[in-house]
């Protein structure tokens, strides 16, 4: 919709000149790309590095009371617009045995 440039899976980017280089984990390994932006990047697991807390700080934190409330309750009014039913999909009926799913198949051409 936005017409702009992606790269899923990334697990290092960069930025030179107004181009984004993005290592992509694919299963044949990491492809290099680059685009130039605005672009839109989803992110692998190995983009992030993860912070270790000192073992002070985690005991300090412990110790720390978290607060706790009631959420609001919103008595705001709501207006529903419209709502529609889905469209029926065409297809194949549920079977029982496989026999009767697998002459379905031969009969609609998926099968031979």
């Amino acid at each position: 919709m936005l017409d702009w440039h992606l790269a899923s899976n990334a697990s290092n980017i960069s930025v030179k000149d107004k181009k984004v280089i993005v290592d992509r984990e694919t299963d044949l390994g990491i492809l290099q790309c680059e685009i130039p932006t605005p672009c839109i990047i989803s992110c692998d697991l190995r983009l992030n590095t993860p912070r270790f807390v000192a073992l002070p700080k985690l005991l300090q934190a412990k110790k720390v009371e978290i607060e706790t409330f009631e959420p609001k309750v919103l008595t705001e009014p709501h207006t529903t617009i419209s709502t529609d039913t889905p469209p029926v999909k065409e297809g194949s009926l549920p079977v029982d045995d496989l026999e009767t799913f697998i002459n379905n198949l031969k009969e609609g051409g998926i099968l031979k």
